[in-house]
């Protein structure tokens, strides 16, 4: 909860969160609320924590190595919605995540050294942005990738291609 104070602001997790296992070590580095008071928590270390405070749910997304629907990483750097806010974007150490917020169910992009096939060109994903038609994606290494969100092809802009480099945040 963010409380104003006196020159200053004061944020300080619910009583419900505090004696949650996934907050006894680790902390968030960024959320997102909805207008429906839904919370979504990106983790240092552990994945998206998902609270939705009118239903009292609380769900922990987290990687799987064995599970393909899982979350893509543990390590969350940047969370936020899509254009229209039906799908909560996750930018992690290891690719791009979608979480369709009505269902939970995860779509994920990863690097194609991971995977060996069409991906992204770099695993780090610091930053994202919606235009309605694709999402943008800035990498640490890779410059700017792009997901055509009809189709799900892939475009690679980096230094090549006159970026002046390929650290893009």
């Amino acid at each position: 909860e963010l409380k104003r104070g006196k020159n200053e602001y004061v944020l300080t997790r619910p009583a419900r969160l505090k004696n949650l296992p996934v907050f006894a070590k680790e902390s968030f580095r960024n959320y997102v609320q909805s207008a429906k008071g839904e919370y979504w928590f990106g983790m240092t270390e552990k994945g998206v924590l998902y609270w939705n405070q009118s239903k009292d749910l609380m769900v922990h997304l987290e990687h799987k190595s064995s599970d393909k629907s899982s979350l893509g990483n543990d390590v969350i750097n940047l969370i936020g919605f899509d254009r229209d806010s039906t799908n909560i974007l996750v930018g992690t150490d290891s690719g791009f995540s979608i979480i369709k917020r009505s269902t939970l169910a995860i779509q994920n992009f990863y690097p194609r050294a991971r995977i060996g096939a069409a991906g992204l060109n770099n695993r780090y994903v610091y930053d994202f942005y919606d235009d309605g038609k694709k999402f943008w994606l800035t990498t640490y290494g890779g410059g700017i990738n792009s997901i055509d969100k009809r189709t799900g092809s892939l475009k690679y802009y980096t230094t090549t291609e006159g970026l002046c480099s390929d650290g893009v945040y």
